[in-house]
């Protein structure tokens, strides 16, 4: 009996031990599953919500069902967008250092700036008044009052645009190729166009301005912005360099366009005597002449 007994008990011990290796490798097999399938899982969410097919800006081809043909375009568009590149602001000439200034000079057919002058402190224009370019340079103090007299033109509800302002020598002999009165000297012998070194525009103190309705300089003179200026400018240191009847003064056509700024003095004085602004100039300058050459012999006595 006692060997019966030990041969079924030895047959229970093993059926048990089976069963309990069984029990161990389900529950080890359970558990990799349970560590596997979330780590799947995550991967496949972060891949769809965080990796976008062409950038941000531009609609995914896959979402919007773009085909093969329309994604050039679709790159193009990123394209374009990446190479949009905001252009640097303008700047204007800077004066080499120890210039003299020649802001009051007679600038006319007998007076040459040279080709090398630049004036000095030259800001860009449209900052202070509107211009129909943004590559527009003036004197600061011009450019101030310019302002100011603008802004009591509009309280008139008057408007004015600044067409031309500085110019270089080079930019002024590149007109004067294509000027007409260059051309034509016979029926025009004063011209509208001066030569490079000649021109007021290289003192950075002049202005071409234009209005409404067409804005072109040869109906500025029909105008109430034109009215107004006869009557103002010079309360605000403008004058108009070329009135009608005085080419044979000036060297130069008429331009009712354009005025210069001389100061309010100076302006006030041109205004009160009835003169052309190159007329005033150029007894200044004689008078300064004077006054130099005598300062000398003053000096010895």
């Amino acid at each position: 009996m006692n060997s019966h007994w030990k041969i079924i008990t030895f047959f229970i011990i093993c059926i048990a031990a089976g069963l309990g290796i069984g029990v161990g490798i389900s529950k080890v097999v359970m558990n990799k599953k349970e560590v596997v399938q979330p780590v799947s899982q995550t991967k496949v969410k972060k891949t769809s919500e965080t990796t976008p097919l062409v950038s941000d800006d531009v609609p995914s081809l896959a979402a919007t069902g773009t085909d093969n043909a329309s994604q050039s375009e679709t790159v193009a568009v990123a394209t374009d967008k990446a190479a949009a590149v905001p252009k640097p602001a303008y700047k204007c000439a800077v004066a080499p250092e120890g210039q003299a200034d020649q802001w009051l000079a007679p600038v006319g057919p007998d007076y040459d700036l040279g080709k090398t002058y630049i004036p000095n402190h030259l800001v860009v224009l449209e900052n202070y008044v509107v211009t129909s370019s943004s590559t527009m340079c003036l004197n600061a103090s011009a450019a101030l009052k310019l302002q100011v007299m603008e802004s009591a033109m509009k309280a008139a509800g008057l408007h004015v645009v600044v067409s031309s302002a500085y110019r270089t020598a080079n930019y002024q002999e590149g007109l004067l190729e294509k000027s007409e009165a260059k051309r034509d000297k016979i029926k025009n012998p004063y011209p509208l166009v001066a030569l490079a070194g000649h021109s007021e525009h290289q003192l950075g103190m002049a202005v071409d301005l234009t209005a409404a309705p067409d804005y072109s300089l040869d109906n500025f003179i029909n105008t109430p912005e034109y009215a107004w200026l006869e009557l103002h400018s010079y309360e605000y240191g403008f004058i108009e360099s070329y009135p009608s009847g005085s080419e044979a003064i000036t060297g130069y056509s008429t331009e009712s366009w354009h005025y210069r700024y001389v100061g309010v003095p100076n302006a006030l004085a041109i205004h009160n005597q009835g003169i052309t602004t190159y007329q005033y100039l150029k007894n200044l300058a004689i008078q300064e002449s004077m006054q130099q050459k005598a300062a000398p012999i003053a000096g010895q006595q």
